[in-house]
């Protein structure tokens, strides 16, 4: 059996990855993550998902951000990722500890063997004595900085050095895994709702209060991405060039390893560039390889009339699961493939339900426009198929049928 394996790239979708390269989150923003993250250290514990929520509500009410430029799910997103690196990249240089998620809240109770260690024997006695539920902390649901808190209080604990075996919610997330692991305590995250960072200030390092100062070097290390993202557009380039270098050198070279031997050794595993080169095997008409070595890559027009029988076929197959019916605009959006659409009462971007997004018709057509879906809808309708109702578009068959009773969700427009 041979393995075939095709790469192909244009001039646009290099000058996208070249875009994408170029995509960051502002320098003063990670700079003001930074400064977030080392003031936040002193808790030991960072929680991203509150902290972030926290930032944009500071800058909607200074203006720089609307409430619904706020709400949006993608710039949620990049700020926790961007809060995240500014973690990643003081742990690097030494200036916070980064113990890693632990859960914000967990359920600990009693296990089935009793530990012959002072401080866990210490941990279960006071987890016994835990209200089982409807307390602050409680065994059925305890918040772990809560927890630490109370094991900190507890004179056994403290008298066989709870404070030194766990400084921070990282080390006491591992030892409550440890005593699960010995069955000396049962530990669930079955009530947890949200993922901490268990991040502090390293011994050494000492933070002005008012006004921490980031170290030198952050700007460089958490900007890192960017060099990362322009080197690997740059091998992309390099890789897809016209130089005569074989395609398995340009792999090792990339890897940084040697080429394995049998690579292009034969006509049936040489790459494009040995294949084609003088006194090479050559390439056979109409196949994928022959095309990339002559530069033919343009598949053959389809006819505007099988165009429109396939445009056709979906619509009408994606209006018969839509009940209700849909609007031009939302077939178009499920055929060009996009999961999200403009919602200009709010503002801003909605996803598409997500059974529009799991039809077999999304991304069927991505080329698609507006004006064709139009025209299909018509010829639909002509043929008796399809009907207009107001805004929307809907089977001869469904509409003919009435109001289906509990209909609620799928099919709306």
């Amino acid at each position: 059996m041979t393995t075939h394996a095709l790469a192909y790239a244009t001039s646009r979708t290099l000058g996208t990855a070249e875009w994408m390269a170029q995509l960051d989150l502002d320098p003063a923003l990670l700079r003001r993550f930074g400064i977030t993250v080392l003031r936040i250290a002193r808790t030991g514990r960072l929680d991203v998902r509150s902290v972030v929520r926290h930032l944009l509500e500071q800058d909607v009410d200074r203006g720089v951000l609307s409430p619904a430029q706020a709400r949006e799910t993608r710039l949620i997103q990049e700020w926790t990722v961007g809060l995240t690196r500014a973690v990643a990249a003081l742990a690097d240089l030494g200036v916070v500890l980064d113990g890693g998620d632990v859960p914000a809240i967990v359920s600990v109770r009693p296990g089935t063997r009793l530990p012959e260690e002072g401080l866990a024997q210490a941990v279960v006695n006071a987890v016994m004595r835990m209200p089982l539920r409807e307390s602050d902390v409680s065994q059925a649901a305890a918040p772990l900085e809560a927890l630490r808190g109370y094991l900190l209080a507890d004179h056994a604990c403290a008298h066989n050095g709870i404070a030194e075996a766990v400084p921070g919610l990282a080390e006491l997330w591992l030892m409550l895994c440890d005593l699960h692991d010995s069955a000396a305590l049962d530990v669930s995250q079955r009530p947890n709702d949200r993922m901490l960072i268990a991040v502090r200030l390293a011994e050494r390092t000492l933070v002005n209060e008012a006004e921490p100062v980031l170290p030198a070097a952050y700007a460089a290390r958490v900007q890192g991405k960017i060099a990362r993202a322009r080197a690997e557009a740059d091998h992309l380039h390099r890789f897809f060039g016209r130089e005569r270098t074989c395609l398995n050198v340009r792999l090792a070279q990339y890897f940084n390893v040697e080429v394995p031997d049998g690579c292009c050794a034969t006509d049936r595993v040489r790459c494009s560039v040995c294949a084609g080169a003088e006194g090479g095997p050559g390439t056979v008409e109409g196949t994928p390889l022959n095309a990339l070595v002559h530069g033919s890559t343009r598949p053959a027009p389809v006819d505007s009339a099988t165009r429109a029988a396939r445009l056709d076929a979906s619509v009408a197959r994606l209006l018969a699961a839509a009940f209700r019916g849909l609007t031009p605009r939302r077939i178009t959006s499920v055929l060009t493939g996009k999961d999200r659409e403009w919602v200009a009462r709010l503002s801003t971007y909605r996803p598409l339900p997500r059974w529009l997004r799991e039809v077999p018709q999304f991304g069927a057509h991505p080329d698609v426009t507006a004006r064709e879906v139009d025209l299909a809808i018509d010829r639909l309708v002509a043929a008796g198929t399809a009907v207009r109702e107001q805004q929307l578009a809907r089977t001869t068959t469904n509409s003919t049928r009435g109001a289906r009773s509990g209909q609620s969700r799928r099919g709306r427009a």
